[in-house]
């Protein structure tokens, strides 16, 4: 479910919460959520918006705030910025912006217990004429 802007509406916080169930599943849930691009890569918005979007969950689903609860979650920061991305996007949406951002949000997210998969390493790569 794409919720991209920060700080979220409450109608976007209240379908968030929606499918989920407020006692805990016979299945373990796994959260992987990813914010940056189409907040200009914006690190003070995607924090709040981390924090709106886990606020949301942990007032539906208390018992994931239980000493010992598992609540496995990934954040992915975005990949590398195409070759053909328009000019005017490049400062703040190109790819040292990129790679700057996912510096600082990654260890930001990992702090508060989520892995990480930086994304923009993964890819700069096949956007690079040598593929190095």
């Amino acid at each position: 479910m794409p919720l991209l802007r920060a700080p979220l509406s409450s109608s976007d916080l209240r379908n968030l919460a929606s499918p989920f169930s407020s006692t805990p599943p016979s299945r373990q849930q796994v959260f992987v959520l990813g914010h940056g691009v189409w907040n200009s890569l914006n690190a003070s918005a995607t924090r709040q918006w981390v924090g709106q979007v886990e606020e949301t969950l942990l007032h539906r689903m208390p018992y994931l705030a239980r000493p010992g609860a598992a609540w496995p979650r990934l954040f992915l920061t975005p990949s590398a910025a195409q070759e053909n991305k328009p000019h005017k996007y490049s400062k703040t949406q190109g790819n040292f912006a990129i790679k700057r951002f996912e510096e600082e949000v990654g260890p930001w997210v990992k702090s508060k217990g989520y892995a990480h998969l930086g994304l923009w390493n993964l890819t700069t790569q096949t956007h690079s004429p040598d593929g190095t």
